[in-house]
């Protein structure tokens, strides 16, 4: 009725104007998306403003030392916490979340301090037992926590993974995403002035 439309295909590519704008996007179905304006949702694959704009990522490593994340599981109790632990740990810290039928929980860790096997020996440690590893023949998670110095380009804007990563714990990327769409949609004209100040301004705040 609002005249959405959904498309589920791949990205293989975008077409630009001469002054760098994104004028369609290309699919692999060989369709091609014309657009006014675009969010960069693509995640860790950061397909725009990572890959296409190729814009400076400024890295957190010199104050979060931490760069990678070993996941597993645990049976829920009778008992569900409203609150997620987060507990500090010998090389990082250890989330426990609770969920309706059961606990998600990773080991966020430094691995230059130490390696995945020893992070597997520190958990089983720390619970007295042997977890559910729900990744165990992929291996943990590695990271690089920092942010895109520019996540509004041109007519795009890269919003949560595809902007930006701190550690994995949803709150914070979450809570980044809603700051940056209630600025733009709490001033719906700065998408079609989108001057160099207003990109200036939002850039600067987030």
């Amino acid at each position: 009725q609002r005249g959405v439309k959904r498309i589920e295909a791949l990205v293989t590519g975008f077409t630009q104007s001469q002054f760098g704008d994104i004028n369609s996007i290309e699919l692999e179905n060989g369709e091609s998306v014309y657009s006014d304006f675009v969010f960069d949702c693509s995640g860790f694959k950061r397909l725009i403003v990572g890959k296409l704009y190729n814009t400076p990522w400024i890295s957190y490593k010199n104050k979060l030392t931490v760069n990678s994340a070993l996941t597993f599981q645990l049976p829920q109790t009778k008992t569900i916490n409203p609150y997620t632990k987060a507990i500090a740990m010998k090389y990082g810290w250890m989330w426990k979340i609770p969920l309706q039928d059961r606990f998600g929980c990773g080991y966020v860790y430094d691995s230059s301090l130490i390696s995945e096997d020893d992070a597997v020996k520190e958990i089983e440690e720390f619970l007295g037992y042997v977890p559910t590893y729900p990744r165990k023949d992929k291996g943990g998670f590695k990271f690089n926590a920092g942010c895109y110095e520019e996540p509004w380009i041109n007519n795009c804007v890269a919003v949560g993974l595809a902007a930006n990563f701190v550690e994995p714990l949803e709150a914070t990327s979450i809570w980044v995403s809603i700051v940056e769409l209630t600025q733009i949609f709490d001033n719906p004209l700065w998408l079609f002035e989108n001057s160099n100040e207003i990109r200036q301004e939002f850039n600067k705040n987030i």
